[in-house]
């Protein structure tokens, strides 16, 4: 009877230390699953995919153009998704439009090498945006997207109150 007991015993414990093995092994599993969920899904602009945006400042008249100061590159997500949503969601203003300088020249690098620059004015309140080669339509920028994009403009994106 006390081997019996003993037998039972041992396979109870035997039970108890598979299961827990088997439920760091499902925790481990989960772990992974959870980190190929999270990869990170590069962002596109025109069907194209973002490998890198860089600014630089504008001199006294578009052409003008100083060599780029910062450099996001595809990993800085959430950058990079701010600036696709600036060219995505801008409206256009209807009319031609003539200008003459703007602030920023926003550069967008694609994985197929190809390249799309578009010319940035930004204040405060408000920005507008225009395609290097469309120079006749301007587009405004969405309005909450304003303060993201002047903090990530500025040099070693310093942190201002706007």
């Amino acid at each position: 009877m006390k081997l019996l007991m003993f037998s039972f015993s041992l396979l109870c414990i035997f039970c108890v230390i598979s299961c827990s093995q088997q439920t760091i092994k499902s925790q481990s599993n989960e772990d992974t699953i959870i980190k190929k969920d999270q990869k990170t899904i590069p962002v596109q602009l025109d069907g194209r995919i973002i490998e890198s945006i860089s600014i630089s400042e504008i001199g006294k008249v578009n052409s003008d153009e100083e060599d780029p100061y910062i450099v996001y590159s595809q990993e800085e997500i959430e950058t990079i998704s701010t600036f696709a949503e600036m060219v995505k969601r801008g409206e256009r203003i209807k009319g031609v439009v003539d200008v003459l300088k703007s602030d920023y020249a926003v550069t967008f690098m694609f994985q197929d090498k190809s390249t799309s620059k578009y010319y940035m004015n930004l204040g405060e309140d408000e920005g507008s945006i225009m395609n290097q080669n469309d120079s006749s339509t301007v587009y405004i920028i969405p309005e909450d997207l304003i303060l993201s994009l002047n903090q990530l403009v500025l040099p070693n994106n310093e942190q201002v109150a706007l």
